[in-house]
């Protein structure tokens, strides 16, 4: 068999396990992100009434969550690269339903801010940057994939969302955690262990190479080769390197509403029912805009997707702001709008790192980088939650969330105008383009 023939088929073979990869990732983000992630806000109310606990104090609970889910990720950057990925996926997925069926018999405070610890140490370790790391991995140009594997989490959200309510209507927010620790161990299992590795190189393959796209009005380009970038150190003496947290930051704060956007419902009046319907849409708004950054961001241009997206995400604000419970219909079409929030960080945030740092120390920059958005997130969650227990309303919410969008898109294009101008970059791409001199075929006579 001659070397050609074994490159391709190595190449028909990286795609083929690529895809099963591509799938399991979506599968494990459907459920983890959808359903433990995106609808921990269908719990504050009805905890807080059961146990009498104010929504100031839930809030407290997704807080310490999320902070030790900071933890969990600067840890999951280390230790994915190093350990088979099956059983630590495992693990993290006992974990997961360990703590669920710890806070299902939760009966006062302290036992929930311990549960909520355990759940978001095990979700930072495997949920939370699981997709960017793993796909990173398997494919040379992922913004595309990134965005379509985080549109599972936004699927899985909307699909999650109605049952969710209706369970804990029915049968209590015990039964919801209940939930939570099945779909953990019948779902995300299964997918961690059978379908999900780290990298191509561990089966002998080699990284997918997806079709060159045209950008309008710019020149095909080459993709950097994979080992191109930065070390962590030198990435902290980057201007570029502040200003991405600087994002992380604003965007966290956009997307930090979704944990309240229940109470805001409410707030309006709504019942639990169109509670859940409603909060379907902005996780439908949420996966829309994961799938639809990823793939225009490839053909747009980051710039442009995200001047879009912002102005979108900024019109659902304000519609939710100014509207009643006398239209669910365009309270339904604002609050898809505002479910866009959720998809800057974790879709863009992985796509700007890596244009920024390239891809030699990815995993450890992206996971150092995460942790401004995770803590942000988690302060977010808190702040609203005072916000709303001192003013009564969500108004003053909304209008940070406002200026915040601002922030957004003052450090994105910061961010883009310091990459334009990457050392770094211009050096791989120089080097790249000499290798594709020297290794193509000479013409012939």
């Amino acid at each position: 068999m001659s070397a050609e023939t074994l490159a391709v088929n190595r190449q028909q073979a990286s795609r083929r396990r690529a895809t099963a990869v591509f799938l399991g990732v979506c599968l494990f983000n459907f459920a983890g992100y959808g359903l433990i992630i995106n609808c921990f806000g269908l719990f504050l109310s009805p905890v807080s009434v059961a146990q009498n606990i104010s929504i100031t104090e839930i809030s407290l609970t997704h807080t310490v969550r999320t902070l030790c889910g900071m933890a969990g990720t600067v840890l999951a950057g280390r230790l994915m690269p190093r350990y088979d990925l099956r059983k630590y996926l495992a693990l993290v997925c006992l974990g997961l339903a360990g703590a669920a069926v710890l806070t299902a018999r939760s009966t006062v405070f302290w036992h929930f801010m311990l549960s909520a610890a355990l759940l978001g140490f095990a979700a930072g370790l495997g949920i939370y940057t699981l997709v960017p790391l793993v796909i990173s991995e398997w494919f040379t140009a992922p913004g595309g994939y990134i965005g379509l594997a985080t549109a599972c989490g936004g699927l899985g959200g909307i699909v999650f969302s109605p049952v969710l309510a209706w369970v804990i209507q029915c049968r209590g927010w015990q039964a919801g955690y209940l939930l939570i620790a099945a779909v953990a161990l019948l779902v995300m299992l299964p997918a961690g262990v059978f379908l999900i590795r780290f990298r191509p190189g561990e089966l002998g393959l080699e990284p997918c190479t997806g079709k060159k796209t045209v950008r309008a009005g710019r020149r095909e380009s080459v993709p950097l080769p994979m080992d191109a970038g930065v070390t962590p150190d030198q990435a902290a003496h980057m201007p570029v390197f502040y200003l991405i947290i600087g994002m992380f930051i604003a965007v966290s704060l956009v997307s930090g509403a979704y944990t309240h956007v229940p109470a805001m419902l409410r707030a309006k009046g709504y019942g639990e029912m169109a509670v859940g319907g409603l909060n379907a849409c902005y996780q439908m708004g949420a996966a829309l805009t994961q799938f639809l950054l990823g793939a225009l961001s490839v053909r747009w241009g980051i710039r442009r997707t995200m001047e879009l997206f912002l102005t979108i995400i900024g019109v659902g604000a304000v519609g939710l702001l100014l509207t009643g419970s006398e239209s669910v219909i365009l309270t339904g079409v604002f609050a898809l709008m505002l479910g866009g929030g959720r998809a800057l960080g974790v879709v863009e945030g992985p796509i700007l790192v890596r244009e920024a740092f390239g891809h030699r120390c990815y995993n450890t920059i992206f996971s150092n980088l995460y942790t401004a958005y995770l803590t942000a997130c988690a302060l977010t969650t808190t702040i609203y939650g005072l916000i709303y227990d001192s003013t009564g309303s969500y108004t003053v919410v909304f209008l940070f969330i406002l200026v915040c969008i601002v922030l957004a898109a003052l450090t994105v294009f910061g961010s883009l105008f310091c990459i334009r101008r990457s050392v770094w970059r211009a050096a791989a791409a120089a080097q790249r383009h000499t290798c594709l001199l020297y290794t193509s075929p000479s013409p012939r006579d």
